[in-house]
C-alpha cells in the first residue's frame, strides 16, 4: 500500500497588446496504491490519481481536475503462467455529449480538445515466461 501528494504555486507574467498581465497558478495531486496476494497464485492490484489545477489572471479563473484509476487481476495457476484481467479509466472534465474535452491552461492561453469518447479499457491477457 501506498498513497502521496504533491502541492505546487507559482507566478508568471505575459504580455498580451503590449500589456503586462500577471498570472498565478497553484494545483495539487493525489495518488494511492495497493497491492494484496491473499494466496500465493492470487494477486489484486488498484491504483488512482486525481488531480486539481486552477489558473488566475485579472478577474478570470480556470479550473480543471482529472480522475483516473486502474486495477489487475493476476491469476498464476502455475509458475509460468499469469493470465490477468486489467482495468483503466480516465476521466477529464466530461462534456455532457459523447465527447471527452480536454483543457489545457497556460496562464492566459487556453487550449481546448475534443475528441471522441472511449470509455474505459479492459484487457484479457495470458503471458507465459520462459
Amino acid at each position: 500500500m501506498g498513497a502521496d501528494g504533491r502541492y505546487s504555486f507559482g507566478g508568471d507574467e505575459q504580455a498580451v497588446n503590449e500589456t503586462v498581465v500577471g498570472t498565478r497558478t497553484n494545483s495539487y495531486a493525489l495518488h494511492g496504491n495497493a497491492t494484496i496476494t491473499p494466496v500465493p497464485w492470487l494477486e489484486l492490484r488498484y491504483d488512482v490519481n486525481y488531480g486539481w489545477s486552477r489558473s488566475r489572471y485579472s478577474e478570470k479563473s480556470n479550473t480543471t481536475t482529472s480522475l483516473s484509476h486502474s486495477g489487475a487481476v493476476h491469476v498464476f495457476p502455475i509458475a509460468n503462467l499469469d493470465l490477468s484481467l486489467d482495468y483503466d479509466h480516465v476521466r477529464r472534465q466530461l462534456a455532457a455529449d459523447q465527447y471527452k474535452r480536454m483543457s489545457l491552461f497556460n496562464g492566459i492561453n487556453t487550449y481546448t480538445y475534443a475528441y471522441t469518447l472511449c470509455g474505459r479499457t479492459v484487457v484479457l491477457r495470458a503471458t507465459f515466461k520462459l
